[in-house]
């Protein structure tokens, strides 16, 4: 159902799966670590999709002295060969996936964590300094958990969905960031 989706939205595919298998009485005759592992095989093979504009952003961002660095909820090596195969993989401080039983490899305080350690940043200084940009609600969550402003990038689609998650800007393209 919707409301069951939207529950376990941004929790990694692993943690998803194991709550529908177990609601449809499934766990017991399925490997969740084959299907969680099949996941990932099919997840990486796609090719990336970057905005038009991410490029150029990214590049104009850089060059103006701003640090960027990435969270994501695909694994560490989806999201460097998806970072490589857009073009963008040395743009990026920090490269960060959720790796599952590795401490601080989830996107959110985890990642959060790792980044004030690479910065060399107490809590307030990161919270006045970052900002989070994303286009889904998950992303605006993370960031206001974390006391940033949430920069949602609309898809068309997402508008109400980032507003609701708690967005404190909306914007249709990456250059409104600069």
């Amino acid at each position: 159902s919707r409301a069951v989706y939207i529950e376990l939205l941004g929790k990694t595919p692993r943690i998803q799966f194991e709550a529908v298998l177990k609601r449809h009485g499934m766990l017991e005759r399925l490997s969740l670590d084959a299907i969680t592992s099949d996941y990932w095989e099919v997840a990486e093979s796609y090719e990336p999709e970057p905005f038009p504009e991410t490029i150029e952003v990214l590049e104009a961002l850089r060059n103006a002295g701003h640090t960027l660095l990435v969270s994501s909820v695909g694994t560490t090596a989806s999201v460097k060969r998806k970072t490589r195969l857009a073009g963008i993989d040395g743009m990026f401080r920090l490269t960060l996936g959720t790796d599952e039983g590795v401490v601080h490899m989830v996107k959110g305080p985890g990642h959060f964590h790792l980044m004030r350690q690479v910065l060399d940043l107490d809590e307030p200084a990161f919270q006045q300094r970052a900002v989070f940009v994303g286009d889904a609600a998950h992303d605006m969550r993370v960031g206001r958990a974390a006391c940033l402003p949430a920069i949602g990038r609309l898809t068309g689609s997402n508008h109400a969905a980032l507003l609701a998650a708690g967005a404190t800007h909306l914007i249709s393209d990456l250059r409104d960031i600069e």
